[in-house]
C-alpha cells in the first residue's frame, strides 16, 4: 500500500465522516484514526509500530515519522460482542490506564447472545490505552488495550 491509496482513504473518510478504518493484508495492518491531526498507525512484519501524522484537510503535506514512545502490544477481541469494563455500571472498571494485570487478571467483559465472557490479559502487562469505550460494539482481532509487556 502507497501513500496514494493511503490518501484516497483517508479523503473518503472525511468525506463520509468516519472516525477510523482498520485494514490488514500481506502482514501490513493499517488503522486511521480521524481526529485532528488524525494517526495512521502501522507495523509490518518486521519491526515495531510506528505513527505517522497524516493532515485530514488542507494542502498535502510529506507525513512525518515519530517513533512510538514506548514499545507496546495490542490485547485484542477474542470473539464479537459489546465490551464492558466493569461487571455493573456501579462497580469499579478492571482496568484503568497505569495499571498492571497478570496472565490471569480480567480485563474487561465481552457481552456476545446475552454471555458475559470475562476476558483474561494472557500476559503480564502494564495497561497504556484503554482503546473502546464501555457499552461499544467490537469485532473479532479489535484492539481492545494498548499494553506493555512485563
Amino acid at each position: 500500500m502507497d501513500f496514494k491509496n493511503i490518501t484516497k482513504i483517508i479523503d473518503l473518510m472525511t468525506r463520509k465522516n468516519l472516525a477510523s478504518f482498520e485494514i490488514e493484508d500481506a502482514g501490513l495492518k493499517l488503522k486511521i484514526v480521524r481526529s485532528a491531526p488524525a494517526e495512521v498507525l502501522y507495523g509490518g512484519p518486521q519491526g515495531a509500530p510506528m505513527s505517522v501524522a497524516v493532515p485530514l484537510s488542507g494542502p498535502s503535506a510529506t507525513p512525518v515519522v515519530v517513533a512510538p514512545a514506548e514499545p507496546s502490544v495490542y490485547l485484542k477481541s477474542p470473539t464479537v460482542g459489546t465490551f464492558y469494563s466493569a461487571i455493573s455500571a456501579q462497580s469499579e472498571p478492571y482496568v484503568k490506564v497505569g495499571s498492571r494485570v497478570s496472565s490471569k487478571s480480567v480485563v474487561c467483559i465481552l457481552e456476545a447472545m446475552k454471555v458475559m465472557n470475562e476476558i483474561p490479559a494472557e500476559m503480564d502487562a502494564e495497561i497504556l490505552e484503554i482503546m473502546v469505550q464501555n457499552g461499544a460494539p467490537v469485532e473479532y482481532g479489535q484492539p481492545l488495550f494498548r499494553v506493555k509487556k512485563h
